[in-house]
């Protein structure tokens, strides 16, 4: 009886189990993949970004939907594309404007994939952070039912600097790359006042002064490595020492060598 009691609790136990998997299971919705992206880009920089969208009715289960986009880009042009199951382009509508809403995506159409495309320049920085760096939207995407709430898709975001700022971090990140391999109390100072300057935009002042935090780094860590090899070297003359004065010792205790052969 209890062999039988426990086969049916783990039956229980297994099939609670099972339902717990299969309602926990993520379910398969928009896919949706990167076909162009941007990761860091000059301010004024023309960029271009795009996003493909398939199994465009599974979850949330709409027969017609609105695409969403927004963007920080300047002078924009969206570019969406309609394409059927055969691949063939259906249409292809161009918007202008940080915000794009009404790009419906409607399977009486036949659509089976979208792409879409922004094209803009760079803005410019507003606040200029170290760590992490400054960043701004290239495109943030979502889909909507008529009448409903915005569901978030995707959103692309990509670090902007200018050709000073650039320079500036350039060297801020040798000094930092130096100063973490050594111990230099002066120029994690220094650096510190680097990111102050580059904070606020005083770019040329945070090139100077992480150049000296990386250049105070450099030749600490070539004074650590200068006196670890000569720390290694009294160790290696200290056991070379030990040693032969083992050897003399057993030399003495067994009466040296046999001249007699």
């Amino acid at each position: 009886m209890m062999v039988m009691s426990l086969n049916r609790c783990s039956s229980a136990i297994l099939a609670g189990l099972l339902v717990v998997a299969l309602f926990s299971a993520p379910a398969v919705g928009l896919s949706t993949s990167v076909t162009e992206s941007v990761n860091s880009a000059a301010v004024d920089e023309q960029v271009t970004a795009e996003y493909e969208f398939t199994q465009l009715y599974r979850n949330p289960d709409y027969d017609s939907w609105d695409i969403t986009g927004d963007t920080e880009l300047d002078a924009v042009t969206w570019t969406i594309t309609y394409y059927d199951q055969t691949d063939s382009k259906i249409r292809q509508d161009r918007y202008t404007g940080q915000s794009v809403d009404g790009a419906t995506v409607d399977v009486a159409d036949g659509t089976s994939r979208v792409t879409v495309n922004v094209r803009g320049d760079v803005p410019s920085v507003t606040d200029y952070t170290y760590d992490p760096m400054q960043s701004f939207v290239v495109m943030e995407l979502g889909q909507t039912e008529l009448g409903g709430a915005v569901e978030p898709i995707d959103t692309m975001t990509a670090t902007h600097y200018t050709p000073a700022s650039r320079e500036a971090r350039d060297m801020m990140d040798r000094a930092a790359a130096a100063i973490a391999t050594t111990d230099a109390p002066e120029a994690e100072r220094t650096f510190a006042d680097a990111v102050t300057a580059y904070e606020r935009e005083e770019f040329d002042l945070a090139t100077s002064l992480a150049a000296n935090a990386a250049d105070m780094a450099e030749s600490q860590a070539g004074t650590d490595q200068r006196n670890r090899l000569i720390l290694y070297a009294i160790g290696g003359v200290l056991l070379l020492a030990v040693i032969g004065g083992g050897v003399l010792l057993l030399l003495r205790r067994t009466g040296g060598p046999d001249r007699l052969g």
